[in-house]
C-alpha cells in the first residue's frame, strides 16, 4: 500500500463537498457506511474501496 492508495480525511471532504467535521463523527460514518480507517490518530481511506462506496 502506498500513498497514492490512500485518501486522507481532507480529500474526501473536498470530494463529498462536505466539512471535514462532519467525516470525522462517528455516528455520520457509521450511518453513511463510508469505508474510513484509522492509522494512528489519522483516518483515511483506499482509493479502491472509497470509489466503489461512491458508485454503490
Amino acid at each position: 500500500m502506498t500513498r497514492q492508495d490512500l485518501l486522507t480525511v481532507e480529500q474526501v471532504a473536498e470530494i463529498l463537498e462536505i466539512s471535514q467535521n462532519t467525516i470525522q463523527r462517528k455516528s455520520w460514518r457509521e450511518k453513511t457506511g463510508c469505508p474510513l480507517r484509522k492509522i494512528g490518530k489519522r483516518l483515511y481511506t483506499l482509493v479502491k474501496e472509497f470509489d466503489k462506496w461512491l458508485k454503490g
